[in-house]
């Protein structure tokens, strides 16, 4: 669990530096356009490339503190242990959905190695690693949860037995 919090600090840090950079880069851009009347070319491209790493970084955060959207109706309805069951069985089907978006980039991120972006001459597959970098952190994420879960469901199974 050392190495879990480590990861969750360093993506924390991680997406709070790219979300500076990107309000830094906007402000240099803007600033230089209405004083100077000229335009960087490199900020704009800097904010894509960090929104992007910070969409997946964020979504990997969201799944390691559980806070992504669900609607949990129904799941609600049944007892502590079957619902531990049918969320980790969710966070299992999570992660199987994130190995597959991963592998699906992974031709994507190829075929860009070589288009480099017009302002930095940075390879635009830098942006496509964001997608397989979060998607692994992701499945991570996930199977942790799931894993946390069935300890829960177990726990909620010991309470239901009578001695």
């Amino acid at each position: 669990m050392k190495a879990y919090k480590i990861m969750n600090s360093v993506m924390e840090k991680l997406c709070a530096f790219l979300m500076i950079l990107m309000c830094l880069c906007s402000f240099a851009q803007v600033a230089n356009r209405v004083f100077f009347g000229k335009s960087f070319i490199w900020t704009d491209e800097i904010v894509l490339f960090s929104m992007v790493w910070v969409t997946f970084f964020g979504s990997a955060l969201a799944v390691a503190r559980d806070s992504h959207t669900r609607i949990d109706f129904f799941v609600s309805l049944f007892s502590p242990k079957i619902k531990a069951y049918i969320l980790a069985f969710s966070n299992i089907l999570c992660a199987v959905f994130t190995v597959a978006l991963a592998y699906i980039s992974l031709p994507v991120f190829k075929k860009n190695l070589t288009i480099y972006s017009s302002g930095l001459h940075i390879p635009n597959a830098v942006n496509y690693f964001a997608v397989i970098a979060g998607s692994v952190i992701m499945v991570v994420y996930f199977v942790v949860l799931a894993i946390q879960k069935i300890k829960e469901g177990r726990e909620a199974g010991k309470g239901d037995r009578k001695e």
